[in-house]
């Protein structure tokens, strides 16, 4: 679990005591600066509405309805010309900006927004060429609140992320700047409300506008004091087959966690289990957490047991906070020597599958830190890939090159290394922006995901989503994480809502924040990541949290 620590890294240090030569060198990263585009839809032909099932529609009308209105439901086209976005771009963030006419009726209004499937889009006409009859790709499902457009005008809550759709259509094969893309709008069958925005038609200052924030493709440069050295072993099978589409869960020692165990023994689809069985300790030890000494779900030759029982694969997670991460990885070689054939050593004991290693504190981390934890990285990687055992590693989301900038750890760096599976933590999102906000909101973990396999391959990529709640003073920082079960006790009377964005539930009583996940938002968070590609997702954590509807 992600304590996100804002702590703006120092500059980069990459001549660290890193002597000897081996095939995992650690690279820095140089991107280039952004840049960021504004266009507009700009004649009448660039934006069109069809009717849902039928062959008409039309290109003058001046207002677009997204919802169920009159019983129609209507489908739209937006065409924007002269994208100056080049080829290999990274689109850090798209936005799609509409300017709401006003007119809403009260619901749920749920869109799909999908690229056209054209390096050049064409305009729009009245007799056929329609935007139901274009075929598209990359969609994104949006939920939207018709409250939140009431007043006219653009506005936040009218500008609505499509990063991953301008992605998609900037990396086709073909695509040229100053070419025209077309975004098209369907109303999804389960909205109820509808919402309205103008269009050209109204007046050209009102069309719909997107902007384009972007950057070009990174610069790798390798250090020149690579890192130290176990020899390469020739390749081998894991022990058990990586797994297609499969679910994992984190199951911890100790309340509020009891529970786990008849959780992932009740018949649920549970494919990986990762118990944590070690911790580091303050001096940078590695601790392990037995049953005796950090109570229920600690290790025990029967947990193990039950563990394998009830999964197809199983990692033992071993746990770091900042200060221990860095006592450790900044400490001596022999003692993480030590630790790696522990670590080794017991997973092939136990008959389990891996390790997974999650270190985190990562604002605080330090570039000595950093390169220190990538030598430690490669090294076990290396040697449980020499005992047919595999790696997992759990790193911070980052969505946008803001939050990057809060790290010194990248993406591209940890997947170059000898790692098995990457776990990118996607959520704690309520630790950047207070108590009150959501865990994980869905565009907040759309531009993560996008972000993310950019880097690491599908079958490497795992996406971490919550089942748990907090609660905290609306506003502060100071929160409480703990189970939904907890949090929806601790609510009391409370009444509880349904948030838009994130689909978790949300209350607030005498000016404390509630907020926890139910089936509802797991099978919505589910849903969005596998509509985005995602192979293999990671649930945080069994034990007092719901499970999928």
């Amino acid at each position: 679990m992600m304590f996100l620590e804002k702590t703006v890294p120092t500059t980069l240090v990459v001549s660290l005591l890193l002597t000897a030569t081996t095939a995992y060198s650690v690279p820095k990263r140089v991107t280039a600066s952004s840049n960021t585009i504004t266009t507009q839809v700009s004649s009448s032909s660039d934006d069109a509405r069809s009717w849902e099932g039928k062959n008409r529609g039309d290109t003058r009308a001046a207002t677009h309805y997204i919802g169920k209105i009159k019983n129609k439901q209507y489908v739209h086209g937006l065409r924007f010309g002269d994208v100056a976005v080049p080829p290999g771009a990274h689109v850090t963030n798209a936005t799609l900006e509409l300017y709401s006419a006003g007119d809403v009726g009260a619901g749920s209004v749920v869109m799909k927004l999908a690229a056209e499937q054209t390096t050049n889009s064409a305009t729009f006409s009245d007799a056929g060429d329609l935007p139901e009859g274009r075929r598209t790709f990359a969609s994104v499902i949006r939920n939207i609140n018709p409250t939140a457009w009431e007043s006219q005008g653009f506005s936040a809550a009218t500008t609505i992320d499509v990063t991953s759709v301008v992605q998609a259509v900037v990396d086709q094969t073909g695509w040229r700047a100053g070419n025209a893309l077309s975004i098209i709008e369907h109303t999804m069958t389960d909205s109820t409300g509808y919402i309205s925005y103008s269009t050209y038609d109204r007046a050209s200052d009102r069309a719909p506008r997107l902007t384009i924030s972007f950057d070009m493709s990174d610069t790798d440069v390798v250090t020149t004091t690579p890192i130290t050295p176990v020899p390469e072993p020739a390749p081998t099978t894991p022990s058990t087959p990586a797994p297609g589409i499969t679910t994992a869960a984190w199951v911890y020692p100790g309340r509020p966690a009891c529970e786990a165990a008849t959780a992932y023994s009740d018949g649920r689809n549970i494919d990986v289990l990762k118990p944590e069985y070690f911790t580091v300790t303050a001096a940078g030890d590695l601790q392990l957490l037995s049953e005796a000494v950090a109570g229920c779900n600690g290790f025990s030759t029967t947990n193990v047991s039950s563990i394998r029982a009830n999964s197809q694969q199983s990692f033992v997670t071993v746990s770091a906070g900042g200060a221990q991460t860095k006592a450790f990885v900044e400490g001596s070689w022999a003692r993480q020597s030590t630790t790696i054939k522990t670590l080794v050593d017991f997973v092939t004991a136990q008959k389990m599958d891996g390790v997974e290693i999650d270190f985190e504190g990562f604002g605080a981390w330090s570039s000595a830190t950093y390169y220190a934890y990538l030598r430690f990285l490669s090294e076990l990687g290396l040697a449980l890939h020499a005992a047919n055992k595999q790696l997992m590693v759990d790193v911070p989301p980052i969505g946008t090159t803001l939050e990057e900038s809060y790290y010194q750890l990248t993406y591209k760096d940890i997947a170059s290394l000898p790692i098995d599976y990457i776990v990118v933590m996607a959520y704690d999102y309520q630790y950047d922006y207070g108590a009150g906000q959501a865990v994980a909101p869905h565009q907040w973990v759309e531009r993560v995901v996008t972000n993310a396999q950019r880097y690491i391959a599908a079958d490497r990529l795992v996406v971490g989503m919550p089942a748990y709640g907090y609660y905290g003073t609306v506003g502060s920082y100071n929160l409480t994480v703990t189970t939904s079960e907890l949090v929806a006790a601790k609510a009391g009377a409370a009444s509880f809502t349904r948030d838009a964005q994130s689909a978790e539930l949300m209350a607030v009583a005498n000016g404390v924040a509630y907020v926890y996940q139910d089936g509802v938002s797991l099978r919505q968070k589910r849903a969005l990541l596998e509509s985005l590609g995602v192979k293999h997702i990671s649930v945080w954590a069994l034990g007092g949290n719901v499970w999928f509807e």
